[in-house]
């Protein structure tokens, strides 16, 4: 198993760290395996793996409990929380068609079908976004 982050500019991989913040290779939250695979699933839309990622993680760290020994404690649930708010961060930047780190296709046209799963384009503008009030 792999960890690389040097630039988010140089890879899909390091963008994804980037987004969900794995950066430090002393504290390695996921392998480059891993992040690759939720990138192919996602069929390389990297603020996509970065939602998958992310979940992974909260699922992860659902395992946890936290743990009291003596007078130190270490509260996982904190960490789940945090887990959670990316979670929310990144699927609003989806709602919202953040797609700044996603590389066009030439020739394609968004729809409902090419857009990242339990995404609507209508939810952006409603049907009758450009009537008048």
């Amino acid at each position: 198993m792999t960890f690389v982050y040097d630039d988010p500019n140089n890879s899909h991989t390091e963008a994804v760290r980037f987004l969900i913040q794995d950066v430090d290779d002393t504290r390695q939250l996921l392998q480059d395996e891993e992040i690759e695979y939720l990138l192919s699933e996602a069929d390389d839309d990297v603020l996509a793996a970065s939602l998958a990622c992310a979940e992974a993680l909260l699922a992860k760290g659902a395992h946890r409990v936290t743990k009291k020994i003596g007078d130190r404690s270490i509260n996982y649930s904190d960490l789940t929380g945090q887990y959670e708010k990316l979670v929310a961060v990144l699927q609003a930047k989806i709602r919202r068609g953040d797609y700044s780190y996603t590389v066009p296709i030439i020739g394609t046209v968004a729809d409902a079908t090419n857009y990242p799963p339990e995404f609507d384009p209508t939810d952006i503008a409603g049907p009758d976004w450009s009537a008048e009030e």
